[in-house]
């Protein structure tokens, strides 16, 4: 559109110029045309637009009306040439003015926002990745990455993670060759920014001797490349490289701002060390002004020289001060002094935020004026300066911590802290004291809820518990009389009975007994953790062999342990049960004329891994949670059997206690092992021996 008005302009001087006689400068106007290059990128229409102009400007010559004297015509249309000339160049330098403020704003903009970054940044790498794509997007370079120190290793760079790409498939073998690049001083571009301390430029890596990854592939992707250091004081701590896909000649400008850059970025390492350095760096200044305190007494010659760095020490301590008040500033937690009488000489926004005031309201304000209550503990009225225990380090020098305390904010509410109290001491008076604290309303909260959650549990728990022991003890009475008064009847009346008699007979004892098996099994479920039992120092294997000579085991199965047994730390009772409802439940359910089952153990690192192992029918996998489960069993075909339910359930809750595990592996035809856990503690732990 703005080439369009410019033509129409051209157009339209140049009808004028043929209109008038050559005596009139009409072709000064031409510089409206060329003027309109200052709202158009770039230079290519003010360059055009000033040749065009010229050459109209002759052609004028020779096609306006004549007129005037032949010195004033030349001398005109020589104005005219210079007058567009003269816009066309100043223009040129409008523009160049134009495309410097830019790129002056644009540094800015750059450094604020890394500014901005490192003080709101929590760690070191949130900052690093905001700087890479902030110096990314301000110079429209397309990689950046992050070289930093393993450790407390300061002689070597390695690569890290942190990458800004704009195209990752078009430089993934650059990516790939960094990735294991380890950068020594002076070896790289990494190198080159850690050995001098200072920023550096590459104007293309594929031809520089020293840059090592353009030899590791045949097309990295880039070829210019800078580099800078974070800089914590003249400390680096780690280097910020970029690389562009073209070949790129040194910008000086561009590298100053970035050395700002790395000063920014290393501020955030100078956070975490700025407390320990400011105590450091004030006893060495409480040193330095006592020495030269010495000095001035002993050598009053040397007054000048003892001023000079007097004045030396103020600037450091007005430096340090403002780093002292920065970090008050930026801290997450309520930090507030106190003078000796117990009146606020200091608090940060966090502090004054969390009691509701504004900060300038509380300096000068007595402890118990602005927190009623604080220190008090419960919330109640603040005590007298003998009782509080801020108060106390105002007269003795301590430093002490108290938690689930309350404080009192400005409008009456109060909520949960946890406080730090340390006594401030100068040439061996107390002058005040330091207190921090932290709103723990949401970690109470969440305190009570869970305790009340636990109570809750352990109630229903121990009611459930106490609910199956009381009914399995009542049930066993009446069937133990069942089951004897069945088999008095088929004693004494077997004569009497007819085949499906003596079958319906038969099915009533044996559901009996199974009636009796399930409460027993009850009550033993019930008791796993209600009992007290001593853990012993067990051989294995002998358990093992205890419950395969205690259980009936048919001729077709053969039964065998296989291995090393290690001895473990376990109550002799719990592990007999796990190993006879293990065994007993692969004889129970094998399936198979002729069967095998294998105990074996093997050492799985902290633990002992135990398994048995069947060649039986198998489980389908959708059962191996529900087995399990209490009065849970299943058949070949799947479907419930004339067991209990009750021993793997046992093993489970058994293990379960001991903090121990039990899983199930098996596959349909193909046999079940069943392995569970024992911690290797004894190796730890005195034990007692007997049984």
């Amino acid at each position: 559109m703005l080439i369009f008005l410019g033509a129409l302009l051209f157009l339209a001087v140049f009808l004028l110029d043929l209109s008038s006689p050559l005596g009139i400068a009409d072709g000064m106007l031409y510089i409206a045309p060329v003027a309109v290059s200052l709202w158009i990128p770039g230079k290519r229409y003010l360059f055009v637009s000033a040749g065009a102009a010229t050459g109209l400007v002759v052609l004028g010559y020779f096609l306006s009306p004549p007129g005037g004297e032949f010195w004033v015509v030349c001398v005109n249309r020589a104005m005219s040439v210079a007058a567009v000339w003269t816009m066309a160049m100043t223009c040129l330098l409008q523009k160049r003015t134009q495309q410097v403020l830019v790129r002056k704003s644009v540094f800015v903009n750059l450094l604020q926002d890394v500014a901005i970054a490192a003080n709101e940044a929590r760690i070191l790498p949130e900052a690093i990745q905001i700087g890479l794509d902030k110096v990314c997007g301000a110079t429209g370079w397309p990689v950046g990455h992050a070289y930093l120190f393993p450790g407390d290793d300061t002689s070597v760079l390695e690569p890290s993670n942190i990458w800004h790409l704009d195209n990752p498939v078009q430089f993934e073998t650059f990516v790939r060759v960094t990735e294991g690049a380890l950068m020594r001083p002076g070896i790289g571009l990494p190198g080159r920014v850690l050995e001098s301390g200072n920023p550096a430029w590459i104007v293309d890596v594929t031809r520089d001797p020293n840059f090592p990854r353009a030899k590791q592939a045949g097309d990295i992707g880039v070829k210019g490349g800078f580099a800078f250091p974070i800089l914590v004081g003249k400390e680096v701590a780690g280097v910020l490289e970029f690389f562009s896909s073209e070949a790129e000649e040194p910008d000086e400008t561009l590298l100053n701002v970035m050395k700002h850059v790395g000063a920014q970025l290393g501020r955030v390492f100078e956070r975490d060390r700025s407390e320990i350095n400011q105590r450091l760096a004030r006893e060495n200044l409480e040193k330095s002004i006592a020495g030269q305190t010495a000095k001035l007494s002993r050598a009053n010659q040397s007054l000048q020289s003892e001023i000079l760095e007097h004045k030396r020490d103020k600037e450091e301590l007005d430096r340090l001060n403002r780093q002292y008040d920065l970090i008050l500033t930026s801290a997450g937690e309520g930090i507030f002094g106190l003078d000796p009488r117990g009146n606020f000489t200091f608090v940060n926004p966090a502090a004054a935020q969390a009691l509701g005031y504004a900060g300038s309201e509380i300096i000068g304000k007595s402890l118990e004026a602005v927190l009623p209550g604080g220190g008090a503990g419960d919330g109640e009225e603040f005590p007298s300066q003998g009782k509080s225990p801020i108060y106390g380090a105002l007269r003795d020098y301590i430093s002490f911590r108290e938690t689930g305390d309350y404080f009192r904010r400005r409008d009456g509410t109060v909520f949960p802290a946890d406080y730090t109290c340390t006594s401030s001491m100068e040439d061996g008076k107390i002058v005040g004291a330091v207190v921090t604290f932290q709103n723990i309303a949401e970690r109470k909260r969440a305190e009570r809820q869970r305790e009340e959650a636990l109570a809750n549990y352990e109630h229903v728990n121990n009611e459930l518990l106490e609910f199956a022991y009381i009914v399995s003890h009542d049930l066993k009475e009446p069937v133990r009389g069942i089951a004897s008064l069945g088999q008095w009847i088929a004693e004494d009346y077997a004569g009497k009975f007819d085949e499906p008699g003596r079958q319906q007979m038969q099915l009533l004892l044996d559901n009996a007994r199974r009636m009796h098996k399930l409460i027993d099994g009850i009550l033993a479920y019930s008791r796993i953790g209600r009992d007290k039992l001593e853990a012993f120092r067990l051989d294995s294997r002998e358990v093992v062999e205890t419950v395969l000579n205690s259980i009936v085991i048919p001729k077709n199965i053969r039964v065998t342990a296989e291995g090393n047994f290690p001895a473990v730390l376990f109550h002799q009772i719990h592990l007999e049960q796990v190993f006879q409802n293990l065994i007993g439940n692969a004889v129970k359910h094998l399936g198979k004329p002729e069967g095998e089952i294998v105990v074996s153990c093997r050492d799985a690192g902290e633990v002992w891994e135990f398994c048995v192992r069947d060649n039986g029918v198998g489980i389908p996998e959708r059962h191996f949670e529900r087995i399990f489960k209490l009065f849970q069993t299943l058949n070949k075909n799947g479907n419930y059997a004339e067991s209990t339910g009750i021993g793997l359930s046992l093993v489970k809750k058994i293990l379960d206690t001991h903090g121990e595990e039990v899983w199930v592996e098996s596959a349909v035809g193909q046999g079940t092992s069943f392995f569970f856990t024992i911690s290797k503690s004894f190796e730890k732990e005195p034990l007692n021996n007997a049984r």
